[in-house]
């Protein structure tokens, strides 16, 4: 993937165990695992980020 330095943002949280585990288990079976299990710990919702540029 060739995606732009200015795209990627850094945050920093924290997940108990069980949440971990769970987001690990549904990252085996999805591509959005992160995105939909992480989602509520951004500031602004998924809607307002910016969509990767997909590649022909």
């Amino acid at each position: 993937m060739k995606v732009p330095l200015n795209d990627v943002e850094e945050m920093v949280i924290n997940i108990g165990l069980k949440e971990g585990l769970s987001i690990l288990k549904a990252s085996l079976t999805s591509t959005s695992a992160l995105t939909n299990g992480l989602k509520h710990y951004l500031d602004s919702p998924v809607d307002n980020l910016k969509k990767p540029k997909s590649e022909k």
